[in-house]
Order: C-alpha cells, then sequence, then structure tokens
C-alpha cells in the first residue's frame, strides 16, 4: 500500500410541471387537480358491466371489475411454476377514479442556453373530469377497453358491451351480457356540478386502452399497455396536448432507475421529467450554480438534468414499467398511494391521436427485472481485453511533445497503459470556458506533426493504441485557411443540406458552454447525411485519417425542439414518429447507432488501418436513450465537477452509475478526477469563483474507479493548468494512479466475467447491493456503496479529509464470509440481528 499526503486507506470488501398548486377548473372551482389527479368530485361512468379475468400470454392475468373501475394484472395461475404468488399484483389502476385523463391545453419546450431546455409552456389546461368503460374485448392475447374522456358527465351515455369474440372471427367466452354502471346511481345528482365550469365545455375524446402480449415477440415476461386519444364531436385530436396514464402504488414502495439519475437514488416523492439535456454546471451546488445560472440562463441545470433520461423503472416491490415512445414525458412519485405518467406535445392542427405506449415486465428479484428490461432495450457488446485488462486509458492532449512526455512519465512511473485518448486530434480553440477541441474532424497536423509515426511507434514498442474524439456537430468557425474548402466539413455538410435546419430553412446554429462558440448540428433524421457523415467524417476522416482504434462519441442532447429535420424545407410536415419532439430523445440512440455502423462497416471490409478488427474498437457515449445500449460499445457518465459532492460531483458520478445499471447502462464510467473546472469573474471582477481539482478528489476517484468502471481512464479537464492536479504532477500522484491502474488490470479475469455478464442478461458490472441483497431490506437504501459484480463490495471514499468509513455488510445469503481486503485481510464478524447485516467501520 502507498501512503502519501493525498492518499488515505480506501475500504474494498469481499464475499465470495409542477403544478404544485393545481390546476383549478373553473373560476370558482373548489376542486384542483395536480396535472390530472383525479379529486374527489370526478365521477366515473362505466357500462360494461359484467367483470373480466383472463389470462393473456402464459404470464400474465387481467381483471376488469366494472363496479369498483379497477383494473388489475397479476400473474397468470397457469404459469406459476417460477414461485410468483397468485396474490402479487404487477400492475393495477387505484380503483374509483379515472386512470386516464386529458388535457387541452399548451405544451412547448424551448432552449434557454447551449443544450439546456426547459418548458416554455406547459399548461395541461382544460382537464378531463369523467372516464367510461363503454366496451370490453378480449382473447387470448389482448384486452381492450373502449371509453370517453369528457369535461361533461355522460348522463345518458350509450351501451356498452363485453364482446369475447376472437378477432380472427372465432368465439370466445361468451359475455354478452350488458348493463350501465354509473357513479349517477350510486351517489345520485351528486355527481354532476352544475355550479362547475367543466360541466359546461362541450366535446368528449375517444380513448383505447389495450393491454397485450404479443406472442410473435421473444418477451413473454412483458406486457404493454397502450393508450390512443382521439377527439370526437367536434374536438379535433391536435388539440390534446397532454395524456395521464395513473395508476396505484403505496407508501412504502420505492423506485429506482429512470436513466443516469446524479443527484437522487430513490425518486419516490420526486417528479421527474424525461428528457435528454446538457446536465449543466453545478446542479444546485450553491453558490456555483447560481453564478452559473447569472451569467448564462440554463448553465446551471436542475437535479434532474442528465445526459441520460430514460423512461424505465424498477420497484421495491418487484414491479417495472417502461415507456416505449420519445416524447417528453413526466413521472410523477410525489402521491402517496399513485403513480402518474404524463406523455406531453405542442397541441398542432392534423395531428393525430395522442399516444401513451408502456411495457410492464414481471419478476420476482430486481435481477431478473433487470434482465427482463434488456431485453426489450437491448444489451451491451462483450468489451474488447485490451479495454478490460490492458491497463489506464490516459486522456493526453497539447500536440505531439506534449502528449509524449506525459505518456513516458507514466510509463516511467510503471503504470500499465492501455491507450492514449488525445480528444484535441483535430485541433483546439480557446474561449471562455477554456480549451476547446475543434468541431472539424480531420487530423491537424501542424497541432500533432509526426502523428502516424507518434501512433505507430507506441503501438509497435508497447502495444498501446489511440483513441480520438468526435460528436454529431460542425463547427462553423474555422480559422485555419486549410479548413476554407474541401476540408471545411461545416460548410460541405451545409451545402449538401446535411443539417439539422431552423423555421427559415438554413442551418439551425446553437452555442456551447460559451457565446462565440457556435456549431451545427447533423440531421440524423436525413438518411444521407447519415450515410456523408459515417463515410466521409468517420471513416474517412478519422479511422483512416487519425489510426483510431476507437473514439468519445460525444453530446447527442442538443437537437432543438422547434428544428427542421430529415432533410425538409420550410413548409414541408412530419409524420408523427418523425417530429422533432419525437427525434430528440431518440437521436442519442441514433448518434450511437451511427457510430456502430461504422464500427461493423470497417469489420466487414476487413480493415481499419490500425490492425484492429471490429471486436476490438471502442466508442463510448455520454447521450443515451432507451435504445442506446443495443447500439454503444461502452458509456461514461459525462461531464462531472472537480468537486466531491452529490450535486455534481464525485458523489453523482457513483448515483449515475447505481441508478443508471439497472436501465441497460450495464458497461460504463467517468473521468477520473472530474471534468468541469471553474475559473471565472463577474461584474467587473468584483465576484470571482475558482473550483480547482486537488490531489485528494484525483486520488480518492481513481480508487473508486479502479473497480466500478469497465474503462480505467482519465481527463485532464475543462481548463487544465498549474493549480489543476493531473496524475503526473507529482511523484506520489504518479505512483498512486500507477497502483490502481495495476488493480483495475489486476482484476481483468473477473471483470471479464462480468463484461460476459452484461452481454448475455443485462446486469450491469457496477452494481446496487440490493440486485445481490434482495433479502435484505436495509441494503435498499444504500447511496454510497456499490458492489463489483456479486463478489465485491466497495465503500468508496466520498469526503475530503476522511480516514475511515462506515459500511454495511448484508448477511451473506449464500455460502461465503465477508473479508476487508484493504488496506489488510482481515475477516469480519457481523455483530448485527440474525439474519441482518451489520456496519463496521474501517
Amino acid at each position: 500500500m502507498l501512503w502519501s499526503r493525498c492518499l488515505l486507506p480506501i475500504l474494498v470488501v469481499a464475499v465470495t410541471h409542477d403544478y404544485s398548486g393545481g390546476v383549478c377548473v373553473g373560476e370558482e372551482a373548489h376542486v384542483c387537480h395536480n396535472y390530472g389527479v383525479a379529486s374527489s368530485t370526478t365521477r366515473l361512468v362505466s357500462q360494461a358491466e359484467e367483470p373480466v379475468s383472463t389470462c393473456l400470454g402464459p404470464n400474465f392475468r387481467v381483471q376488469w371489475e366494472p363496479s369498483s373501475f379497477h383494473l388489475r394484472v397479476s400473474p397468470c395461475a397457469s404459469n406459476r411454476s417460477d414461485g410468483t404468488s397468485k396474490n402479487k399484483t404487477i400492475w393495477e389502476t387505484v380503483g374509483r377514479a379515472p386512470f386516464l385523463i386529458a388535457g387541452l391545453g399548451e405544451f412547448e419546450m424551448e432552449e434557454v442556453g447551449m443544450g439546456s431546455f426547459r418548458s416554455k409552456k406547459d399548461n395541461p389546461g382544460r382537464l378531463t373530469v369523467f372516464q367510461t368503460v363503454d366496451h370490453v374485448s378480449y382473447n387470448a392475447t389482448a384486452l381492450i377497453l373502449r371509453g370517453r374522456l369528457s369535461f361533461l358527465h355522460p348522463r345518458r351515455a350509450s351501451r356498452g358491451k363485453i364482446d369475447g369474440t376472437k378477432e380472427d372471427g372465432g368465439t370466445g367466452k361468451d359475455a354478452s351480457k350488458v348493463g350501465r354502471y354509473s357513479n349517477d346511481e350510486a351517489d345520485g345528482e351528486e355527481a354532476v356540478n352544475d355550479n362547475d365550469e367543466s360541466a359546461k365545455m362541450n366535446g368528449e375524446i375517444d380513448y383505447i386502452l389495450s393491454l397485450s402480449w404479443d406472442e410473435e415477440v421473444s418477451l413473454e415476461h412483458h406486457l404493454s399497455i397502450n393508450v390512443e386519444m382521439e377527439g370526437v364531436d367536434g374536438l379535433a385530436s391536435g388539440k390534446i396536448s397532454h395524456a395521464v396514464l395513473r395508476y396505484a402504488s403505496d407508501r412504502e414502495e420505492s423506485f429506482f432507475g429512470l436513466g443516469e439519475q446524479f443527484s437522487h437514488w430513490n425518486m419516490k416523492g420526486r417528479r421527474l421529467p424525461i428528457y435528454v439535456q446538457e446536465q449543466g454546471i453545478g446542479r444546485g451546488l450553491q453558490p456555483l450554480s447560481f453564478l452559473a445560472e447569472f451569467v448564462e440562463t440554463g448553465a446551471s441545470g436542475e437535479w434532474h438534468s442528465s445526459y441520460s433520461t430514460i423512461p424505465h423503472y424498477i420497484t421495491n416491490k418487484h414491479r417495472s414499467l417502461y415507456l416505449k415512445g420519445y416524447l417528453y414525458s413526466v413521472f410523477d412519485f410525489t402521491k402517496p398511494d399513485s403513480v402518474e405518467i404524463t406523455v406531453a406535445r405542442a397541441p398542432r392542427e392534423g395531428r393525430g391521436a395522442l399516444k401513451i405506449a408502456a411495457g410492464v415486465v414481471t419478476g420476482n428479484t430486481m435481477k431478473e427485472h433487470v434482465a427482463r428490461y434488456t431485453q426489450y432495450a437491448g444489451r451491451m457488446r462483450q468489451l474488447p481485453d485490451w479495454t478490460v485488462c490492458g491497463g489506464a486509458v490516459l486522456g493526453l492532449e497539447g500536440g505531439t511533445d506534449a502528449v509524449l512526455q506525459a505518456y513516458r512519465a507514466m510509463r516511467g512511473a510503471g503504470t500499465p497503459i492501455a491507450a492514449l485518448w488525445i480528444q484535441d486530434w483535430s485541433g483546439f480553440v480557446k474561449d471562455d470556458f477554456g480549451t476547446r477541441v475543434n468541431w472539424n474532424w480531420r487530423l491537424d497536423k501542424e497541432h500533432y506533426p509526426g502523428w502516424e509515426e507518434m501512433v505507430h511507434q507506441i503501438r509497435e514498442a508497447t502495444g498501446t493504441r489511440v483513441l480520438t474524439y468526435v460528436n454529431p456537430y460542425l463547427s462553423n468557425k474555422q480559422s485555419k485557411d486549410g479548413n476554407s474548402a474541401e476540408n471545411n466539413l461545416f460548410q460541405q455538410a451545409a451545402k449538401l443540406g446535411f443539417l439539422v435546419r431552423n423555421s427559415s430553412g438554413e442551418p439551425y446554429i446553437q452555442r456551447c458552454a460559451s457565446r462565440t462558440f457556435t456549431f451545427g448540428t447533423i440531421d440524423l433524421a436525413n438518411p444521407k447525411a447519415v450515410a456523408w457523415f459515417k463515410e466521409e467524417v468517420l471513416e474517412r476522416g478519422m479511422i483512416e485519417g487519425s489510426k483510431a482504434s476507437g473514439w468519445m462519441a460525444d453530446f447527442g442532447e442538443y437537437l432543438p425542439y422547434d428544428s427542421r429535420i430529415g432533410g425538409r424545407v420550410h413548409g414541408q410536415g412530419y409524420s408523427e414518429e418523425e417530429d422533432p419532439e419525437h427525434f430528440h430523445n431518440r437521436f442519442p440512440e441514433e448518434w450511437a447507432k451511427l457510430n456502430a455502423e461504422v464500427v461493423a462497416d470497417r469489420s466487414s471490409s476487413g480493415s481499419n488501418g490500425t490492425g484492429t478488427d471490429e471486436g476490438e474498437i471502442v466508442f463510448f457515449c455520454r447521450a443515451i436513450s432507451t435504445r442506446s445500449p443495443r447500439h454503444a460499445t461502452l458509456f461514461w457518465t459525462g461531464d462531472q465537477m472537480v468537486t466531491w459532492d452529490r450535486h455534481d460531483g464525485l458523489h453523482s458520478a457513483l448515483l449515475g452509475v447505481l441508478s443508471g445499471g439497472l436501465s441497460g447502462v450495464a458497461l460504463t464510467h467517468s473521468d477520473i478526477g472530474g471534468y468541469t473546472m471553474v475559473e471565472r469573474c463577474v461584474l467587473g471582477g468584483a465576484i470571482c469563483m475558482y473550483i480547482t481539482r486537488d490531489c485528494e478528489l484525483l486520488m480518492r476517484w481513481a480508487e473508486m474507479s479502479a473497480f466500478t468502471d469497465a474503462m480505467f481512464r482519465t481527463h485532464l479537464g475543462s481548463g487544465p493548468g498549474p493549480y489543476q492536479a493531473q496524475i503526473f504532477s507529482s511523484n506520489a500522484s504518479k505512483a498512486h494512479f500507477s497502483a490502481f491502474a495495476r488493480v483495475h488490470q489486476s482484476l481483468c479475469e473477473y471483470r471479464t466475467s462480468l463484461v460476459k455478464e452484461a452481454h448475455s442478461s443485462g446486469l450491469p458490472l457496477a452494481r446496487h447491493p440490493m440486485l445481490e441483497f434482495p433479502e435484505d431490506a436495509k441494503t435498499i437504501a444504500l447511496e454510497t456503496q456499490v458492489m463489483m459484480g456479486p463478489e465485491i463490495m466497495l465503500a468508496p471514499v466520498l469526503s475530503p479529509g476522511i480516514t475511515s468509513v462506515a459500511v454495511y455488510l448484508p448477511s451473506p445469503s449464500r455460502e461465503g464470509e465477508w473479508w476487508v481486503r484493504w488496506p489488510t485481510l482481515d475477516k469480519v464478524v457481523l455483530e448485527g440481528k440474525e439474519g441482518g447485516g451489520g456496519v463496521i467501520t474501517v
């Protein structure tokens, strides 16, 4: 064990809109709806009186009880060989309350500052207050409810029926008995308040809600919930702005996942919007966030701002749900006994039905839920040995001489080095944010003279690879004469019509991190633009031009909601799926897919010019949407601050790894030491703030990453300078980093097995302890511990100046014992309650 003034012991243990005020209906109304929540005066009408209980596929029983307006999904009795209790509820509505609500209001998203988006308008407006079920039909694979959502009480609703007729014309269960149930009859005239403004509204919304199991898809443990809302009787479908699906929860249910959530682990009691964006600087860390927001609106981010928001969760009650669409949505967990999912879009003439497409997953354990969900989302491919076992990936920049100097220094310190990651291979610019990569994806031979010789030399001598950097944007400001024509990729893309456009049909110009750094976006909805970027930029410019064995595939969150995509010009319309409102959240998935196709294309052609076949190329993405894992080879957690906190620092990176791992982000890593540094003054120097990386933080981060990260990679930071600690800053920092690079390398065999497990089952390499100890309820609340696979528990040091940590050790449920392996090897004797775990301090 190496010791220095910056090195303290680490513990490793092994075992074998808001509508918070609500929306009131009418000026005199005493009842408010919180984003569509049914109030005590909301009335229901069911005209399909016959109860239904039927199995859909082998695993799901669906029950409809009209007397209580209750829909329930439970395990099918014919297939409970896996031990599932027949009394388990997989999903259910609240009962005696509407489970669907529609809003005729306003919705509009806008970019408020450099990749940060907020809702400019998010008002559900008029909310439906009555729901009917007029018709119920079912067969062996689907149950369908049809009814109306209205602002008026349907006193004279038409008679509904239950239909067991199969779609193929065969006859199912005879359930032809019809009748009418309404709260008119149950509660009398109190069901209608004639003074309520809602009673004066006209127009109705037809809906279809279907629960279905698709036997053609290999997802036997998934049940689809699909909702379509369409206006009738003079009410245009395009006016529907908000659709709400409301269902039951309970006070003890906790919600986890939802992509990489950096500030909080359990979402119970929170309202989480789902859309990708820049996470911001500080994300609530004060006074930094105040200063960032003062300089640029939206720059600070919020607690929920994330590059990776995935509409999927798992609960401690072994329930799981996900959305299949890409529209802006909100998961509202603020109610003690229910959950509301709202999907919103801009109301516009000519739009079709507003849809909610969801899936529920059945499973008995957290691990089963992760494995079964990733059957839908996709599972990550296996990483090559050099990534998992080769040692450190050093983030270096500054030109040929600077890179070689740092490389030789770390080699001399005994650091095993798998690759050099050189992000400024295309040159650099300086602005208020710091030193920036030039977003023109061509090798800058002035900045890196002798590049090919350098790449060849280090590969031949030590097997060290070179990685580069790219993103889906092109800078529109090129200062070098050599980039004015053939090498100016922005000009080429603009001339070909391959850039995202604004409402005037011109390239949509955005800013990133400073007012002077501007760019255009490749139109990934345009197949011709995708083909051009793959061939001209990635294959010719980067792989052949730089001899890269991999790259950081950065960004993907900036697509404006008011842009024009797909190669369309002003005045051309979209299908619903092609609309920028859909494509904003889908863009990260398409960006990962583009990179994956380049890797596959180079493999099929037999060479990528580096002596590396497809299985050895790695690209790592920041932005993530639902199905990104099926394409990306690796992820990383983005641009954390060089701080310790859970807002935007070291602790936030750990939380992001824990939550993302439940939603398919199985192989990931972080910038060791963090990225974002602040040296900024405002008001003529009256207020200045300096946030620099210190030695202790850099070392603690390396300690955690040696176990949690699939790739052990460093970053110099956003503003490397003499005050920022680097791994090569001192003999102590070099020795410490080298030691943990060897730790990462020494876990090669174990890590390789976890990478294979991630590929085969979707389970994350670094995982929350509750996945391994589901019987221990105390593990659910852990937010400062993480497991590397099933065998190693890690309690990283997440605060400065700490010389010991307290760690909770669950009672091993399988054969094995806890052993403290750092700094010495000692057996642990737990003194907790029988069958439970205990806390030790190391």
